[in-house]
């Protein structure tokens, strides 16, 4: 998860990355705005989090693949192929 949870470090608040001479921006259209915004990211944390399952599955299928192998061939598991 270490992907995902660097995406999520990255913004932190929307308070502290303001300059000081930004006034805070009110109305409903700014609402929508930052609603928006929120979606976004967390449809990209979630697309991350989706790779890097995907990453670490096909790892374990791999070792997983190759220590069946070893068997097959009578090899022990710390033998390279």
């Amino acid at each position: 998860m270490a992907a995902s949870s660097m995406e999520l470090s990255l913004p932190l608040s929307r308070s502290k990355m303001k300059k000081k001479g930004e006034k805070k921006r009110k109305g409903w259209r700014s609402k929508v705005r930052r609603r928006r915004r929120r979606k976004e990211r967390k449809k990209m944390i979630r697309l991350v989090k989706r790779d890097w399952m995907e990453v670490v599955a096909a790892v374990l299928i791999l070792g997983r693949l190759k220590r069946t192998c070893a068997k097959e061939d009578g090899r022990g598991v710390h033998t390279p192929h």
